[in-house]
């Protein structure tokens, strides 16, 4: 008979080292990002989602490029501020991403089918494609007018 597989909480009161070492790095992320949002304007404080801190440098996230263009602008203080407040950590740096929300969720999005004009317009391409004098151009739009030709049957 197969072993359950332990829940999270049973191996939470179990106390193991790798799971105390996680959650520490837990409040140090929330504490740190506590701070950030407490030195920051309110607008901006809300568009700053988490942060990651990796040895001397602090990962901060948001929802998007252009909040993370207005938090750059703030990257002094944020640095000052934690510098004071937690010079434990030896912050030196601060680098800013955008927040991937779900990674399936974006290929399925972007499917989407090609717009094939009508027969006429091909038509059309085919005819002027007849009097146009550069050889190369008159190639490019017979491959045109033969590859719509073919995403419209």
């Amino acid at each position: 008979m197969k072993k359950a597989t332990p829940s999270v909480r049973q191996v939470m009161k179990t106390k193991h080292p790798v799971c105390l070492s996680l959650i520490k790095r837990v409040e140090i992320h929330s504490e740190l990002l506590v701070l950030i949002k407490q030195s920051l304007p309110e607008v901006l404080a809300e568009n700053c989602n988490g942060c990651c801190l990796n040895r001397s440098t602090l990962i901060l996230y948001s929802r998007s490029a252009t909040w993370i263009s207005q938090l750059r602008f703030y990257q002094p203080t944020i640095l000052e501020t934690l510098k004071l407040k937690t010079p434990q950590y030896a912050i030196s740096e601060i680098l800013f991403r955008v927040q991937v929300t779900s990674v399936g969720l974006a290929t399925q999005q972007t499917k989407r089918q090609p717009h094939v004009p009508s027969s006429q317009t091909i038509d059309e391409i085919a005819k002027s494609a007849r009097y146009v004098t550069d050889t190369q151009l008159r190639s490019s739009l017979e491959s045109l007018v033969q590859t719509l030709r073919d995403k419209a049957k």
